[in-house]
């Protein structure tokens, strides 16, 4: 890990690790901690994450927090995002590359821009809604999306899809699913998540228990 330690100067910045309970993901938190870097860990025993940050906070002089979460669920995803940041502030990520030295990416922006998150669930489509297009009118700009299942080798992204929308507060959405409907909603309210149902248009978002 020495290599790992001596890539960045990372005091005042703050990391996020998942799969922080044992063996690389630790290996990863203890480099971002040693820089510098206020860190949150994030593992589904939640006791083993909470003991490894208090050792790394002791040992390094840093915040430490730990959080029981199973990040590929999506409701997990977006509470582990929630506690990491109202206890970090913003976060920056450290990304293990696999047989290429690892990224950071570090989050220098600030600013109360909107945003519009939207999840599809298809009906005739397959329900996963793989291969729908999202087109986000707002103001003047257009932004298109689809769904995919896959990003890269053993990875995956958030099937929600995200959109930034700068300054406006609605957004008005064509969706064209894999069936061949399309679907256009007006008016769609910024700075929310909505699931949508092919044919029957927004419906209520139901949070699973943790």
């Amino acid at each position: 890990m020495d290599s790992l330690e001596s890539l960045f100067s990372l005091r005042g910045h703050r990391g996020l690790v998942t799969g922080a309970s044992s063996g690389l993901g630790v290996e990863c938190a203890k480099a971002l901690a040693i820089g510098g870097a206020d860190v949150a860990l994030v593992a589904r025993r939640k006791d083993r994450v909470v003991q490894i940050a208090d050792d790394l906070a002791k040992a390094h002089g840093v915040k430490a927090i730990g959080i029981g979460a199973d990040v590929t669920r999506e409701h997990d995803l977006d509470r582990v995002m929630a506690e990491a940041s109202a206890a970090l502030g913003d976060l920056d990520i450290l990304v293990v590359n696999l047989g290429e030295p690892p990224s950071l990416l570090r989050n220098d922006l600030s600013g109360n821009n909107n945003w519009l998150k939207v999840k599809l669930i298809g009906t005739k489509s397959n329900r996963s809604a793989i291969g729908a297009r999202v087109l986000a009118h707002y103001g003047r700009k257009t932004q298109a999306q689809e769904v995919i299942s896959q990003s890269s080798f053993y990875s995956v992204n958030d099937s929600r899809l995200h959109f930034g929308l700068g300054s406006e507060t609605a957004v008005d959405l064509d969706i064209r699913w894999p069936s061949g409907l399309q679907q256009s909603l007006k008016g769609v309210a910024a700075g929310q998540i909505v699931v949508i149902k092919e044919g029957s248009g927004i419906v209520p978002v139901k949070t699973p228990k943790s």
